[in-house]
């Protein structure tokens, strides 16, 4: 009976764990697709990437200009 006792409370914790590991995954992976858009929002609008020459100095054709002497090496 001991043994029988033991075996259900072992089953219970599994099923606890295992449901917080659920709603962890979700809930964890929803707080971070949050806290991407927020940056996404917010990061452009800062005055560090508001300013002309850094938009210009993060644009794509002046990353290939940094990019292109490195891969025809």
């Amino acid at each position: 009976m001991c043994i029988q006792g033991r075996a259900g409370d072992v089953q219970r914790l599994l099923v606890v764990l295992l449901g917080w590991g659920w709603w962890g995954f979700h809930l964890g992976g929803l707080l971070g697709a949050t806290v991407l858009a927020t940056a996404a929002i917010a990061l452009p609008t800062t005055t560090a990437f508001s300013s002309a020459h850094d938009v210009h100095k993060y644009s794509f054709p002046m990353l290939l200009e940094h990019i292109d002497p490195i891969l025809l090496r």
